[in-house]
């Protein structure tokens, strides 16, 4: 398990810094253009004057973004370069590191409740075993079922310019393939049944908590105005 997660830079996750050195070997026809300026540009500016497809790792100095205490005694680096590849980008609005008894989750907010990132760092196999990007994708909160070997998320999204927003559950399989879900409302059911006191919190600005009661193969969500109650049957997925 998980003792302690320590952010090198909190303001600035991704540590992203151009390595000017490797990048005067690796390209001296564009150094000698822009070397004036390569200390003061960033990492989209860096990708828009070096070849297409190549990568920027080879050129960003590395530096430790995330250390992961574990209850073993020992902990775990992980690398900007590494979070860089996860999520092809060094830019977030925000981000989210939690874990639960396995699992370490990297939620990154790209455009706030417009573009979103998740991934999943597995703490046996001491690597990343998912990771996602995509428009619409927010992920409000998540929940691993220890019996099923699949997480169950929800999403919340939001364009308040245009009026346009929406929520939706998704499900990362057994196979670790994504998949948008629809789930109806259960309505009938007896409420002191169902242990909703177990819903796991996730800091955002709904207060959402989800969880999955697994005998009963219900989905519990609930937020700060109500608790509502979804089945998935395992047998479906």
């Amino acid at each position: 398990m998980i003792k302690k997660i320590s952010i090198i830079n909190e303001d600035n996750i991704f540590n992203w810094v151009l390595d000017i050195t490797k990048f005067k070997v690796k390209y001296p026809s564009v150094y000698n253009e822009y070397q004036n300026n390569l200390s003061e540009m960033d990492f989209f500016e860096i990708i828009e004057i070096i070849p297409h497809g190549d990568s920027v790792e080879e050129i960003t100095i590395k530096i430790e973004s995330v250390i992961l205490f574990l209850s073993d005694g020992t902990k775990h680096k992980i690398f900007n370069t590494e979070l860089i590849n996860l999520f092809d980008t060094n830019y977030c609005e925000g981000w989210s590191i939690f874990s639960d008894e396995q699992f370490v989750y990297f939620i990154i907010t790209i455009s706030h409740f417009q573009k979103g990132a998740l991934a999943i760092w597995d703490m046996k196999k001491k690597s990343c075993i998912f990771s996602y990007t995509e428009e619409d994708f927010c992920v409000a909160a998540i929940v691993y079922s220890k019996k099923n070997d699949f997480f169950i998320g929800l999403s919340i999204w939001n364009y308040p310019f245009v009026n346009n927003g929406g929520e939706y559950f998704f499900l990362i399989k057994r196979d670790r393939s994504f998949e948008q879900i629809q789930l109806e409302e259960i309505s009938d059911i007896d409420h002191e049944l169902i242990d909703t006191e177990s819903c796991r919190p996730f800091l955002n600005i709904y207060n959402d908590c989800i969880d999955y009661e697994e005998n009963k193969s219900i989905i519990i969500k609930k937020d700060k105005e109500r608790c509502l109650f979804y089945y998935l049957n395992p047998q479906d997925i």
